[in-house]
């Protein structure tokens, strides 16, 4: 249950990592589909190399394809854990004596 609730999170963030890829390059922020996907996945996962940057007209949709990435990897966690919760009950009992 637990690998295909990654697998469902992985596919989840690949879809939205080419969701920005083409709308990147539909604006013509970028020349072609492959250099897109490379700013949209290194955007999305906010390690941002710096060796490929937008122009000053383009510079909302990275900050908003970041923020994206940043807020969709928080609900990914928590929503691991709870799927972690369900399948290890008694490992995240609250009412445990210590």
């Amino acid at each position: 249950m637990l690998a295909l609730a990654v697998l469902v999170l992985v596919f989840a963030h690949t879809v939205q990592v080419w969701i920005w890829a083409v709308s990147i390059l539909v604006i013509a922020a970028l020349p072609d589909l492959s250099t897109s996907f490379y700013f949209a996945t290194v955007t999305y996962t906010t390690l941002g190399y710096g060796d490929i940057v937008l122009g000053p007209e383009a510079r909302i949709v990275a900050t908003f394809c970041a923020i994206t990435g940043l807020l969709t990897f928080g609900i990914s966690t928590a929503f691991l854990i709870g799927v972690l919760t369900r399948i290890l009950p008694d490992v995240f009992k609250s009412d445990r004596n210590v």
